[in-house]
């Protein structure tokens, strides 16, 4: 899910926070918090310059969906 704000996105990913390979430190665990959003892992995006970071996680929620 993907939700548009004044400085920019908030991008939230269907998997368990803790199967994230997040080098980076670039998601948040929001699971039992109360967002708007489909999934328990919330990125901020406010800079294109983290779009490579952003794409690799997405990619991740993508393999594992595949794999189930």
């Amino acid at each position: 899910s993907i939700v548009i704000l004044n400085k920019g996105l908030r991008i939230f990913v269907s998997m368990d926070h803790a199967e994230v390979v997040d080098p980076k430190g670039i998601t948040k665990d929001v699971a039992g918090v109360g967002h708007w959003g489909t999934g328990d892992v919330e990125m901020m995006m406010d800079s294109l310059d983290q779009l490579e970071d952003i794409m690799a996680i997405i990619e991740q929620a993508f393999q594992k969906q595949e794999s189930e």
